[in-house]
C-alpha cells in the first residue's frame, strides 16, 4: 500500500510538473501572440498613416489638377472665342471687299491720280514722264483746271507744251476748245494732234468741235478759224483719217450748218470740192 501510494504521488508530481510546464508554454505562446498582435497593430497603424498621407497628397494633387484643368479649359475657351472673332472679322472684311471691289479700285485709282497731279503741280516739266500715263487715265472735271494751271505756271519747251495740249484735248476736248489760249494752241498743233490721234478718238474730238460751233455760232470768228484749220488739216493727212471728215460734216449739218457755209470758210478750191463731195 505504501509502495502504491508513493508511486501515485510520484505520478501526481509528474503530472503537476507537466501541467506547470504546459501552463508556461501556453503563457509563452500567449505572450508571443500578444507581441505579434502589437507588431501587427503597429504595422497596421503605419500602413494606415501611409495610406492617409497618400490619400492627402492625392487629394492635393487632384485639387491642383482640377484647378489647372479649369484654367486650361478657360484659356482654350477664350482662345477659341478670339479665333472665332478673328474668323468672323476676316469673313466680314472679305465680304466687304468682294462687294466693293470696284469702289475700292476706284479709290485706289483716284488716289494714284491725285498723287500724279500733285507731282505735276510741283514740277510741270515732269509732263514728259507723266503724259503717257495720263493719256490712259480717267480724270474728274475738276482735274482740268489742275492740269491747265500746271501748264500756265511754268515756261515750257515746245514738246512739253504739246504733251499738255494732247492730254487736255483727249480728256477735256470741249473745255479745251472753250479756253481761248488753249484753242489757239490746238489750232497751231492741229496737224500733230490729228496725226497722233487714234481713229476711234476722232469722233469725240469732232463732237467737241460741233458743240463749240453750236455754242459760239458758225458766224463767230473763233468757230470759223477752228473749222478752217481742222478741215484743211484733214485734207492733208493719211487717207484712213482723211475720210473721217464725213463724220465732222454730218455733226455740223445736224446742228444746221450748211455745206455752203463750210465752203465759204475755205480758201482752197480743191479743199472746197473735196469737203462737199
Amino acid at each position: 500500500m505504501i509502495e502504491a501510494t508513493s508511486t501515485d504521488q510520484l505520478e501526481l508530481e509528474v503530472i503537476k510538473s507537466n501541467q506547470q510546464s504546459l501552463y508556461e508554454r501556453i503563457s509563452s505562446i500567449e505572450n508571443h501572440i500578444s507581441n505579434q498582435n502589437e507588431l501587427v497593430s503597429t504595422m497596421s497603424g503605419g500602413v494606415s498613416n501611409q495610406i492617409a498621407a497618400a490619400t492627402y497628397y492625392v487629394g492635393i494633387a487632384t485639387l491642383f489638377f482640377t484647378i489647372g484643368s479649369l484654367f486650361i479649359g478657360l484659356y482654350i475657351q477664350n482662345s477659341l472665342r478670339k479665333l472665332s472673332k478673328i474668323k468672323n472679322e476676316i469673313e466680314t472684311t472679305k465680304k466687304f471687299i468682294d462687294g466693293h471691289n470696284q469702289e475700292l479700285y476706284n479709290k485706289l485709282y483716284r488716289s494714284e491720280t491725285l498723287k500724279d497731279l500733285e507731282k505735276l503741280t510741283r514740277e510741270p516739266q515732269d509732263i514728259s514722264n507723266l503724259a503717257e500715263k495720263f493719256l490712259t487715265r480717267d480724270f474728274c472735271d475738276e482735274d482740268f483746271e489742275v492740269i491747265n494751271s500746271a501748264r500756265r505756271q511754268s515756261k515750257l519747251d515746245e514738246r512739253s507744251s504739246f504733251e499738255f495740249i494732247t492730254v487736255l484735248l483727249q480728256h477735256f476736248p470741249h473745255k479745251t476748245l472753250e479756253d481761248k489760249e488753249l484753242r489757239e494752241l490746238v489750232q497751231g498743233e492741229m496737224s500733230g494732234l490729228l496725226r497722233g490721234m487714234f481713229i476711234s478718238e476722232m469722233p469725240i474730238f469732232f463732237s467737241a468741235i460741233a458743240k463749240f460751233v453750236k455754242t459760239t455760232s458758225i458766224d463767230s470768228k473763233s468757230s470759223q478759224d477752228l473749222l478752217r484749220t481742222v478741215i484743211e488739216t484733214l485734207y492733208t493727212i493719211e487717207t484712213d483719217k482723211k475720210s473721217k471728215y464725213l463724220e465732222l460734216r454730218t455733226l455740223l449739218m445736224k446742228d444746221g450748218v450748211t455745206i455752203i457755209q463750210l465752203q465759204s470758210l475755205l480758201n482752197n478750191d480743191d479743199i472746197k470740192t473735196w469737203f462737199a463731195s
